[in-house]
This record gives structure tokens, C-alpha cells and sequence, in this order.
């Protein structure tokens, strides 16, 4: 079995639009950020079983089986009929499921597969240890774990946070960073000491009772027994990573997430955009909480002294703010969020520099928003959409609202000088709120990164990993693969150079749907070699 490291960092709801945001506000528009100077790049197809666009919970399960999963699966399959109909329980009203079986042929995720090899592990996520991208690693939940009468959040699998807050923390994974304290004590339970950022019993308990989110025993205590040092600030997660005989960490960093996409007030809960953050003085983050890089170098450090650690390790870090943020549109706390998880990647590189035996690997499973930028003014206006100029009330025609740095037609955001010494505006306009199929790019680099076909689906994310954990090398999904260009026999040749103009990956998306369907492949997707084109 391999002894390698692999370091999968899920910057969810993030397109090349998303980092090109963070690279011209950090760097300039000739500068690179961490994610640019990973050595691959390909095209992420993340369709489900049942429709276009990935979700969360379904994208995370694909990841971490390898199988395709209908849209509200979090580790488990439908039961179809002959006609390929979803059974329906006549009792309750819901989908039958059953257990997923693995591509590697067992019933569990490759973190769990991880972990019975004995090999060192981490999990870490921005928002709640439960949110899918980190939790459908470690857990899973299905139509069954829905109370009776559940509504809203709460009827879907993906909804019952306490549940899946209990399976991480006996997971047996030995370094647990996230939010989330409320998924962690019973309803009533006052906040321990060290959770500075918590008042009361009072203040948990006016976020949620609800069974989904509260558990009803207090999983703290069940970490404790389970030899898991507990930390809640980042000088805290800093001096257990100090301590070398700390092998077993869990973070809970916040009452919920780490960043502010939703604001607690006596009246109710605001939605986190700019304007709001600033008339309440909220931050974003939480400010005694680590950022994602801060929790990817603590654990590295703590897995690095772990006896397991010769046999490999297996880390699943998600910053989760870039896509709650961007599914709000509020492109201030989407940039923080794109910084920090450019902070965490160079952290992966660092490590990588000191184990050339790893992979890091980088996908979304959604573009969150629909993100694009666009040179403005000092102040951000409106960005005209293409009047349909036919009489329709219920379509009328509009103007989009750009965002500057405080929210809509507000300051621009301001890009560092380009190699010419000249300073150029911006604004950002949004698609819409929700998850879209969007222009997605997977980044890897180092062992096992250039085994990636040119256009991957989201089941190879698994492919690779498993390969590069396991040693072993699964079979590829029966849809049409790239054959590779032969090699040249002369140093100059010809050229065929294609203008597609105005063309993303989200363009040839549609084409490839329409024509190809999702598992088909279009020419542009048949070519040997992908990268990614920064035109500014």
C-alpha cells in the first residue's frame, strides 16, 4: 500500500472569474496567486445523477466515493424502478435509498478507507464540521434520519447537522477543524470557557433547539473520552500544534461558521451582504478563529509527529465562505474568503516542498453566484443586460447592480498596478444567488497531478486521490476520453490558432449539454492539454 500524502482543498462555489478577483486585488493583473502556480489545470464537469448542477452534499459525496449520486444524497443511493423511476415509501412520502457502494467496491468514503489503513488524517472546514464538502467524508445520512414533520432545512438529509457532527467526531479522524459549537452541546447547555466567542446557554439556544441541530448528547465530552484535546481560538489550535504530545485535535472555532453569511439580531437574522456586515459592525470571520491556511498548518504539523504518518495522511480542507458568500452576492466577503483559501494552498505547497510523495488537488463542485468582473469608474454602476425589447411583465428588461467594496454601487475595488506601473477599477456582477453549472477549473500539482484526463468529471477527483493514497488504479468512467497528441518529430511545424471570442468553460457547458448531453464530450473537451487564460 502507498505511504503517499494527498491534500484535497475544496473552494467551494469558486470559477477562474472568483480567483481572478483575488489576484488583481492581492498581486495586480500580472501577478499569480498559489492556485495559478499549481502545475494543472482542467476543465470540472460536476453534473449528478438527476440534474446539471452539482450540489453541495452531492458533489462532496461523489468526491469522496467516486460514484455519481442523485442531487440530495449524503451517502447513500436511490432504489429505482424498471423504468429507472425513484420508490417512493408510501408512508412517508420519501425516496427509498440504499447503501452506496464505493468505486474502490466498499461501503465507505475514502476518508473512512483512510483511516482503517491506518494513516494519519485530517478534516477541516470554514463553516460547520457538518456542512457536506467536509462532512460527507466522514458521515452519512439519508431519507431516514428525517424527523417526522420536518420543514424547511431541516427535511433534507443534508439538514440534520447533529447527526452528522456525531459521526465526524467517531470518526477515528485524528485532526477535526471547524465551527459549529451549537452541533456539538444539547439544547440548554452552557458554553465551555475556552469558547470566548459564545455567551450564554441562552444565546446557542436562540440560533436552534431543533433536533437536526442540537444533539442530545454533548459530543464535546464524547471527543474528550475519546482522547481529542479540544481547542476553540486560534491561540489555542497554535499551542496544541506547539505541544508535542497532542497527536488528537478537534476546533470548534464558532457558534456556527467562522464567517458572518448570516447575522443574528434580537429583531431576526440578517443576510450577511456588505451593507448589513457594516451597519451591524459585524466582521466577516470571526475574529478569534484561525484562518483555513492557520488550520492546514497546525494539523500538517500535528499529523507530521503521528507514528501513522508513515504510512501516508489524507487531508479534506473546504473553505465554505467562498460559495455562502457568493450564493448572497457579496463580493467583499467572497474575496476575503478567495484570500484565504489562496493562503491555505500555498500552506499545501509548503508541505509539498517537504513531501514531493503528495497530491494537491482543488475543485468546486458549483460556481456560487455566477461571478464576473468588469472595469468601472471610481464608483460602481449598473451592468446592462440585453433588453429583450418585446413587451413582457413578467420579464421586464433591467439593469444588474454591481458591487464595489462596500456592497452595491459603492466604492470600486481597486487592482494593484500591472508590470506597466498602471492601476486599473473594478466592479463585480453576479449571475443571480444560486449554484450554477458555471465555468469550473480543477488545480492539482505534484504526484500523480498529470494522470488527470483533460476534461475530468467529478468522479476522478476520487480516481486520483484513491491512486495516489491506495496504489491502486480504478477504472475510468465509460465516457470519451482525450488521446494524447503524438509526439512531434521536428522542433517547428504548423499552427492552427482558434478565436472562439467570448467563449468560458460555462459557454462550451451549454453547447456540450445540448449537443453531447452531460457525459458526452465535445472537441474543445477532446484536446490533450488544458490550462487557464488570464486575457487581462
Amino acid at each position: 500500500m502507498a505511504s503517499n500524502h494527498v491534500i484535497f482543498i475544496h473552494p467551494d462555489g469558486t470559477s477562474p472569474a472568483h480567483f481572478t478577483m483575488a489576484r488583481l486585488v492581492t498581486g495586480g493583473p500580472d501577478s499569480r496567486l498559489n492556485w495559478d502556480n499549481l502545475s494543472e489545470s482542467r476543465i470540472y464537469l460536476g453534473h449528478m445523477e438527476d440534474q446539471l448542477t452539482g450540489t453541495s452534499n452531492g458533489g462532496a459525496v461523489t468526491h469522496a466515493t467516486g460514484v455519481k449520486v442523485y442531487a440530495e444524497s449524503f451517502g447513500f443511493e436511490l432504489v429505482r424502478d424498471e423504468n429507472g423511476n425513484p420508490v417512493i415509501d408510501e408512508a412517508t412520502g420519501r425516496p427509498v435509498e440504499t447503501d452506496l457502494t464505493a468505486l474502490s467496491g466498499k461501503n465507505q468514503t475514502i476518508m473512512q478507507e483512510a483511516v482503517a489503513a491506518n494513516k494519519a488524517t485530517a478534516l477541516i472546514n470554514s463553516g460547520v464540521i457538518a456542512e457536506p464538502g467536509s462532512g460527507a467524508f466522514a458521515a452519512k445520512v439519508g431519507q431516514g434520519d428525517v424527523p417526522d414533520g420536518a420543514q424547511g432545512f431541516a427535511a433534507f438529509p443534508r439538514g440534520q447537522f447533529a447527526e452528522i457532527t456525531r459521526q465526524v467526531v467517531e470518526s477515528g479522524i485524528d485532526v477535526i477543524l471547524g465551527g459549529g459549537l451549537v452541533n456539538y452541546l444539547p439544547a440548554g447547555t452552557e458554553p465551555p470557557a475556552g469558547a470566548v466567542y459564545a455567551q450564554s446557554a441562552a444565546q446557542l439556544d436562540a440560533i436552534s433547539t431543533a433536533s437536526n441541530i442540537r444533539p442530545s448528547i454533548n459530543l464535546i465530552e464524547l471527543a474528550k473520552s475519546l482522547g481529542y484535546t479540544i481547542v476553540y481560538t486560534e491561540e489555542q489550535l497554535k499551542a496544541a500544534a506547539a505541544d508535542p504530545t497532542v497527536l488528537k485535535v478537534l476546533g470548534i472555532f464558532a457558534n456556527e461558521d467562522t464567517f458572518n453569511d448570516n447575522i443574528p439580531t434580537p429583531q431576526a437574522n440578517l443576510r450577511g451582504v456588505e451593507e448589513n456586515l457594516i451597519a451591524t459592525n459585524t466582521p466577516a470571520y470571526v475574529p478569534t478563529a484561525p484562518t483555513v491556511g492557520e488550520m492546514l498548518k497546525a494539523a500538517q504539523t500535528i499529523l507530521e509527529r503521528n507514528p501513522k504518518f508513515a504510512n501516508g495522511s489524507f487531508t479534506v480542507l473546504e473553505e465554505e465562505g467562498t460559495d455562502n458568500f457568493g450564493n448572497i452576492n457579496n463580493a467583499a466577503g467572497t474575496l476575503e474568503a478567495l484570500i484565504r483559501t489562496d493562503e491555505a494552498i500555498g500552506v499545501a505547497k509548503e508541505f509539498y516542498a517537504k513531501y514531493p510523495n503528495t497530491l494537491i488537488i482543488t475543485a468546486a463542485d458549483s460556481d456560487a453566484g455566477g461571478l464576473q468582473i468588469d472595469d468601472t469608474g471610481t464608483t460602481v454602476g449598473n451592468f446592462r443586460t440585453n433588453p429583450t425589447g418585446l413587451n413582457l411583465p413578467d420579464f421586464p428588461d433591467f439593469q444588474n447592480p454591481g458591487d464595489g467594496q462596500r456592497g452595491v454601487g459603492t466604492a470600486a475595488f481597486v487592482a494593484k498596478p500591472s508590470a506597466s506601473g498602471n492601476s486599473y477599477t473594478f466592479g463585480a456582477a453576479w449571475a443571480g444567488t444560486p449554484d450554477f453549472a458555471g465555468a469550473i477549473v480543477t488545480k492539482a500539482h505534484g504526484l500523480n497531478a498529470d494522470k488527470l484526463p483533460a476534461t475530468i468529471d467529478n468522479t476522478d477527483i476520487y480516481r486520483v486521490m484513491y491512486e495516489t493514497l491506495f496504489g491502486e488504479d480504478l477504472p475510468d468512467r465509460p465516457v470519451p476520453q482525450a488521446i494524447p497528441a503524438p509526439a512531434p518529430t521536428k522542433e517547428t511545424g504548423n499552427v492552427i490558432f482558434f478565436h472562439p471570442d467570448g467563449t468560458s468553460p460555462s459557454i462550451y457547458g451549454f453547447a456540450r449539454f445540448v449537443s453531447q448531453g452531460p457525459d458526452g464530450r465535445l472537441n474543445y473537451d477532446l484536446m490533450s492539454n488544458s490550462g487557464v487564460y488570464w486575457g487581462t
